[in-house]
């Protein structure tokens, strides 16, 4: 109170010395202060007037047919209008009725200066007429509203944001032409049904330059109070006569203010009381609400003192731009945070990892679409680091080191700690898989099958034809078969097994499995060779078995061999255990013949031996 008392002493003062008269301070129907008539050099509005073409042609048809009245400013009204030449429908702006000079001179510059603004936020003017002693000023019709409507309604502030940043866009053309508007406001905007955004009422406009025509005021020197109250910049409200570009900027951060927080910046129960709340211009003290980002922009828009505002409209546009980028980086990563909480609590209840996964990829893409809007988002940059640490966390625990790794290289700031346990991790994998790869190479059937089965058919060769041949041999009487022979055949046997193996060695005894299963044959086979050697010992010095039973014996012995390698080399081996076990059955009921039966049934073990490695050839992988 204390500071208003203050403003309302100098405000007077400074009224006193400019000749500006309290009394006289009386806003029109808009709610704008007008400037005084001698603002510019003496003119004959009448004269003007009279010199425009006449809306109605004599013995034709008027230029402009006027309709019902669409509305009412300080300073004019606007009414629905035709133009019949061109089927056009048109608005038409023109004195309020019993206007003085002030509302013609008015109209008059508002035309004027219009006429030279051709921009897509500015309603285009079409014609200038006279209706009797006054103006008709033909503009474009936009079927809309006016802005503080919208703003009443509600609406978005980002929605908001995007209508002021067009008002901008039309402030900051009219400078570059040398004009400033000076009465900035929501009522001065108009919103079209398609979304077209258009700045109107320039009748308090003011020039920057001094070749215009002597009835345009211009800025500097522009003594007078004049605006609209409650949006009104120090100077204005002062009549100081300091006006230029950023004056318009100020008026642009008051409408800021309404859009932030529902009204205008100066209030006051009188209006002298409005006018040195303006002249003040205190900080703003904004509610909670208002992000801080936009109100550092209003507030710095609002500076008392014109040096500290934006130099440009063009710098307060683009302030604001840039905070639209940031609102919807920021909504970004919102969205984001969201997705980040969930898959903390995913984790801690013990969700799957599917779920965990499918948030953890919409996390990270949206705060990284948030970086990409707006790279400086610190707070997205940080919980992306925060989301990626808790995933690489995880991967760590679940040894996952390749995802770990690709997150790694995407956190925004490097964690030497985490890089180095990601790499403990690799390491320690990388041997593992080697491990695995060797067990698995020294354990993989496929490895040298084809060899593995050449050697069980030529094995079924030797013992079946060996056994048959022998068995035939003694069936004729051509050689007695006894124990000495069993073992000098079983022992060439196990020579040519010997010179096979010595052959084929690179690739029979390549891996583990290949030298189990060479040893299993070859151990059958001396088991054979020892068999009949001790057999042959023992009827030298002892009463042995009989030879026929010792042949049967032989079949236990084979079907031994053949279940320890499907023990210990191939499970799949069992059948043909069995089958060999069959041959001692079979000997026991023809003893005579068991030479035959047992070479026979080896014989087509072996064969089938030979069909199982061959088929594990004909699986494995192309190399």
């Amino acid at each position: 109170m204390e500071d208003l008392g203050l403003a309302k002493t100098e405000l007077q003062s400074l009224w006193a010395e400019r000749g500006i008269v309290e009394t006289e301070l009386a806003p029109g129907r808009g709610g704008t202060i007008v400037r005084r008539m001698d603002d510019a050099a003496p003119v004959s509005w009448s004269t003007v007037v009279h010199q425009l073409p006449p809306v109605h042609l004599e013995g034709g048809p008027p230029l402009v047919s006027l309709g019902d009245v669409l509305g009412r400013g300080g300073m004019g009204e606007v009414r629905s209008g035709r133009q019949p030449s061109i089927d056009r429908d048109v608005a038409v702006k023109v004195p309020l009725p019993g206007a003085t000079d002030s509302g013609i001179q008015a109209l008059m510059r508002e035309a004027w200066i219009t006429g030279q603004l051709e921009h897509p936020n500015i309603i285009p003017v079409h014609a200038l007429y006279r209706q009797g002693d006054a103006p008709l000023l033909v503009m474009k019709r936009v079927e809309g509203h006016e802005w503080s409507e919208q703003l009443r309604s509600g609406g978005s502030l980002e929605a908001h944001l995007r209508t002021l940043t067009q008002v901008c866009h039309a402030v900051h053309f009219a400078h570059t032409r040398g004009f400033v508007h000076l009465d900035l406001k929501p009522d001065n905007v108009m919103v079209g049904g398609f979304g077209e955004i258009y700045l109107l009422d320039w009748g308090i406009a003011a020039s920057l330059r001094a070749d215009v025509p002597d009835f345009i005021p211009r800025a500097q020197g522009l003594c007078r109070v004049m605006g609209t109250p409650a949006y009104m910049a120090p100077e204005l409200a002062s009549g100081s006569g300091k006006i230029d570009a950023r004056t318009d900027v100020y008026l642009l951060g008051a409408v800021l203010h309404e859009v932030l927080t529902g009204r205008p910046p100066h209030t006051g129960e009188t209006l002298v009381e409005i006018l040195q709340s303006a002249f003040a211009s205190k900080p703003p003290d904004w509610p909670a609400a208002v992000p801080q980002e936009l109100g550092a922009i209003a507030g710095r828009a609002l500076a008392r003192d014109p040096d500290d505002r934006f130099a440009s409209v063009a710098e307060l546009r683009e302030a604001i731009e840039d905070y639209l980028v940031h609102a919807d980086s920021l909504h970004l990563a919102a969205a984001a945070r969201e997705r980040f909480e969930q898959i903390k609590a995913a984790i801690t209840s013990g969700e799957g990892e599917a779920e965990v996964d499918r948030l953890a990829g919409e996390a990270e893409f949206g705060f990284r679409q948030a970086l990409d809007v707006w790279p400086a988002n610190d707070d997205a940059k940080t919980a992306l680091q925060q989301l990626l640490e808790l995933l690489i966390e995880r991967d760590l625990a679940e040894k996952r080191w390749q995802l770990a790794a690709r997150r790694l290289a995407a956190l925004p700031s490097p964690r030497p700690e985490l890089a180095a346990r990601v790499n403990e991790l690799r390491e320690s994998s990388s041997s593992m898989e080697d491990e695995l790869r060797r067990r698995r190479a020294e354990t993989d059937l496929s490895r040298a099958a084809s060899q593995r089965g050449t050697l069980a058919y030529l094995l079924a060769l030797i013992w079946g034809g060996g056994l048959i041949v022998v068995g035939q041999v003694g069936h004729h009487d051509l050689v007695r078969i006894g124990y000495l022979e069993m073992f000098l055949v079983t022992a060439s046997g196990l020579v040519a097994f010997a010179g096979l193996i010595v052959g084929a060695r690179k690739q029979l005894l390549s891996n583990t499995v290949n030298r189990n299963a060479i040893a299993v044959l070859a151990v059958g086979w001396v088991l054979g060779v020892a068999y009949w050697l001790a057999l042959w010992v023992a009827v030298s010095f002892f009463d042995a078995q009989p030879f026929d039973a010792a042949v049967v014996g032989i079949a236990p012995l084979t079907a031994y061999v053949i279940g320890a390698g499907a023990a210990g080399v191939d499970r799949r081996l069992f059948p043909h255990a069995l089958v060999a076990m069959s041959g001692g059955f079979l000997s026991a009921f023809a003893p005579g013949w068991a030479l035959e039966i047992l070479g026979t049934t080896g014989a087509v073990t072996l064969v089938m031996l030979g069909r199982t490695w061959r088929g594990d050839a004909r699986k494995a992988p192309a190399a």
